[in-house]
């Protein structure tokens, strides 16, 4: 019985909803940013552990207004895959690896300034105007070539790399491949999975992948060679497990030996400036999608330029650790809607849980052995649906746009692909260095595409401000 007055509280039913949210953070962090370091030869470990520690800093610098994870910034592939070469296997820790890091740490960290810098243009001239240099009809163009140059590297380095200078099995590889895609694609078009699994639809295809290769190195064992040396996944596996260290700390000159190595690497910077701008131009897209698709004011509060300042904080805490530059990841919009509750602890417990487990070195002996096959299928996927949304991005109206916006779009796209193209062919028979400039500056086409572009609509736009 209750006394006098008091009133009663009745028990509220337990509630599996924190539960899931905490799950799905940590299935979207995990996946969101183990996909990059597998793709690229950075350290798996330490890209876990800068995902972690970039989604709580960002979310102390937004004052708790934005409970939204952080992922690696696709944006930037085209250029590390040029600077890191992953197609040349270089083992995390060794020597080309650590010089390779030294420069592109710095031209991250870099790319971090840039980002505080643009967002004080945002506070001093207002997000108006800063966005009339950043319009979708120039942005989304660019995205999709980001997407398809993006793809043609990744490609050439998972897949035809692989089968042409380490004798990988051919047919295993584009069955892994296969599937790995398929799976990507197939969570992206059902909406009913989309909800949930979009937040982190590689680590489907990873899944689907890795399944596969264990069922054909089950083929292998049983019916075909009998031989484990022959499997692709069970044999690597096998062989060096027992060989691993236990935490990430007993090894730090393995993961940290580049600090010896930072110098100023000038492909690593200027690939990376024009991209900066690029990904600025996306988080501006896509502040305003959320506020609009999610019914929030994130361009009030905390305003875009606190978001700006803490991604490029962000990338520059996660550069100098990992060499991943930081974004928001997609889906954020997904969970959180203005009639959901901000669901910040499980946040909060997903990112410390994935720094807890990423802590442990097994990480970067899996990374060594996974199939790279079951990566690029699930990559390729999700840069396929980076390019769609660029086409979403260039036509929001539908088919609905001005003939000059069109033209415009057009004349990105063919540009872009066709240095992309020149690129790809590069890649494929070492007999063109058509992005070689003197000094031996190596640049990625993605970047000559955007600065070209940006460079000039930013003097088409001061034109038009004149004559107004």
């Amino acid at each position: 019985m209750s006394k006098k007055g008091q009133k009663v509280t009745p028990n509220k039913p337990f509630s599996l909803k924190p539960v899931v949210a905490f799950l799905l953070y940590l299935f979207a962090l995990f996946f969101g940013s183990a996909l990059f370091p597998l793709a690229t030869g950075l350290s798996l470990p330490i890209a876990l552990i800068s995902c972690g520690v970039g989604t709580l800093l960002f979310m102390v610098i937004t004052r708790g207004k934005m409970t939204f994870f952080l992922s690696a910034n696709w944006m930037f592939l085209p250029a590390i895959l040029l600077i890191m070469n992953p197609d040349a296997a270089e083992a995390v820790g060794s020597l080309a690896w650590n010089q390779a890091m030294g420069g592109w740490v710095v031209a991250v960290w870099i790319a971090g300034l840039i980002y505080i810098v643009l967002a004080s243009l945002v506070r001093l001239f207002g997000a108006d105007k800063v966005a009339r240099f950043f319009p979708r009809r120039l942005i989304g163009p660019l995205v999709i070539v980001a997407g398809f140059t993006a793809m043609a590297g990744i490609f050439e380095s998972d897949i035809i790399s692989p089968i042409r200078d380490f004798g990988a099995s051919a047919y295993k590889t584009w069955i892994i491949f296969g599937v790995s895609f398929l799976a990507t694609l197939l969570f992206f078009a059902f909406k009913k999975t989309r909800s949930v699994f979009r937040l982190a639809p590689a680590g489907i295809g990873i899944i689907a992948g890795l399944l596969t290769t264990l069922v054909l190195d089950g083929t292998e064992l049983l019916f075909l060679s009998k031989d484990m040396g022959q499997t692709l996944f069970l044999g690597p596996l096998s062989q060096g497990s027992g060989q691993v260290a236990l935490f990430v700390f007993q090894d730090l000159e393995t993961y940290f030996g580049f600090w010896s190595y930072l110098h100023f690497d000038w492909s690593s910077i200027l690939s990376v400036i024009p991209l900066v701008l690029l990904a600025f131009g996306v988080h501006l897209v896509t502040v305003d999608r959320m506020d609009k698709k999610a019914e929030t004011t994130l361009a009030m509060e905390p305003g875009i330029d606190r978001t700006l300042v803490a991604e490029g904080i962000c990338t520059m805490a996660s550069g100098l650790l990992s060499g991943v530059p930081m974004s928001l990841a997609l889906g954020n919009d997904t969970l959180f809607r203005k009639d959901k509750p901000s669901r910040q602890g499980a946040l909060i417990g997903a990112s410390l849980v994935l720094i807890l487990l990423a802590i442990f070195e097994y990480g970067t002996f899996l990374q060594t052995v996974f199939p790279r096959a079951a990566v690029a299928g699930s990559l390729l996927g999700v840069l396929g649906f980076i390019a769609l949304r660029g086409i979403a991005l260039t036509f929001p109206q539908g088919l609905n746009i001005s003939r000059g916006n069109l033209v415009l779009a057009l004349l990105i796209v063919a540009f872009g692909m066709g240095l992309s193209g020149l690129e790809f062919y590069n890649s494929l028979t070492h007999r063109l260095d058509a992005f070689l400039i003197p000094g031996g500056i190596l640049l990625s086409p993605l970047s000559v595409s955007v600065a070209l572009f940006f460079l000039v609509h930013a003097l088409w736009t001061l034109g038009q401000t004149k004559r107004s």
